[in-house]
């Protein structure tokens, strides 16, 4: 084969076999974002705000509500807040959550967007509402971290594209 051929080969198959890596690491994070994910909502339907405080989110935590954002600066000021969603949500007879549609769209080794809609559920079955956010998820030295979430109407939702 001649010098030039060989390059060229051994150029594309480097770029080739990057290429496969960074698709394999992109899965593999995604992979590790959507066990976050589905712990989130585990600790979210059972109340969990020590696990979901401790294990989920990122402390400070931003939340963008439709009034604007607001700045849970500790791991206790999470505790306290979610705590007061967790009653509200009782109050209403909630009983689960379940995605509708999850998207997670791999920035870089370190940072994840995820954006979907869900579905919320009562005890008696009737549904509550659907909803929809879109989560900044980040590489910690403790896992993956919800570190923003953003409340939206569900036609808002990112496709990954």
């Amino acid at each position: 084969m001649n010098p030039t051929r060989l390059l060229f080969l051994l150029a594309f198959l480097t770029f080739a076999c990057g290429s496969l890596h960074a698709a394999d690491d992109d899965a593999e994070i995604r992979r590790a974002v959507n066990a976050m994910m589905d712990d989130y909502t585990n600790f979210f339907m059972t109340g969990r705000a020590d696990l979901i405080a401790d294990r989920i989110y990122f402390a400070p935590f931003v939340t963008i509500p439709g009034e604007g954002p607001s700045a849970w600066m500790t791991k206790e000021q999470i505790r306290e807040n979610l705590a007061k969603t967790f009653e509200a949500l009782a109050a209403d007879g909630y009983a689960r959550s379940q995605w509708d549609k999850l998207t997670i769209t791999v920035l870089s080794p370190a940072a994840v967007i995820v954006s979907g809609t869900y579905s919320r559920y009562r005890k008696d079955g009737s549904k509550i509402g659907t909803l929809a956010a879109t989560y900044t998820v980040a590489k910690t030295k403790d896992g993956w971290r919800i570190v923003t979430l953003s409340r939206h109407a569900p036609a808002k939702t990112l496709d990954g594209n």
